[in-house]
């Protein structure tokens, strides 16, 4: 469980969404296989669905499926779970502090 610290740093949804790139574009080198989808929690409530598929050109492209937001910030920490088309999965975490994570499941 997270501090109560840290649940009081915001985060801008832009720059949690550049994370969360950065962690897809993670687990496309470890063999995801798009297209990827992604739920997104913050501590305050905020809930996002993208997916994420490979353009022509080979860049990531992302859409939003739903957003519920809670103000202008997402709270710390932000929890990700990562789904690929073939059912694989990993978590992710955006703690105050520390780089982004993943966990990939079995």
């Amino acid at each position: 469980m997270a501090s109560r610290d840290e649940r009081k740093v915001p985060q801008r949804p832009q720059r949690a969404r550049g994370h969360i790139a950065a962690l897809t574009h993670l687990l496309l080198e470890d063999g995801a296989v798009p297209p990827i989808y992604v739920g997104v929690v913050g501590a305050n409530g905020y809930v996002a669905w993208f997916v994420y598929t490979v353009g022509k050109d080979g860049s990531l492209q992302a859409g939003v499926i739903g957003v519920r937001e809670v103000g202008a910030t997402v709270d710390l920490p932000v929890n990700i779970l990562f789904v690929d088309s073939q059912g694989n999965g990993a978590r992710g975490v955006i703690r105050r502090g520390a780089p982004p994570s993943f966990q990939l499941f079995d």
